[in-house]
């Protein structure tokens, strides 16, 4: 007999525990969520043939030519690709973000 009666406490127990913790969810409660996030700013430059390259970059960019003449600076937005032709007589170049 106590056996049982432990069972039912037990039982009884249960079922109030669950009841609360579904509670909120039957009876229509919402709510919201709010998430903050930094992205790291990227950007990339890849050669596409000796006279182009394709700039890709989630923000504002700068690709800095360098020859003969001196430096050459272009400047761009974010993108998801863009194809830059470069200056003459370019003998080295990069990318950097604003």
């Amino acid at each position: 007999m106590a056996a049982r009666m432990k069972r039912t406490a037990a039982w009884t127990l249960a079922v109030f525990v669950f009841a609360a913790a579904i509670q909120p969810a039957v009876a229509g409660t919402s709510g919201t969520v709010s998430v903050t996030a930094r992205v790291r700013a990227v950007a990339s430059v890849t050669a596409v043939s000796d006279r182009a390259v394709l700039v890709q970059a989630n923000t504002s960019w700068r690709l800095s030519c360098e020859g003969p003449e001196g430096v050459t600076q272009i400047v761009g937005e974010k993108t998801p690709g863009t194809l830059v032709t470069l200056p003459e007589e370019t003998l080295t170049y990069s990318v950097a973000v604003e």
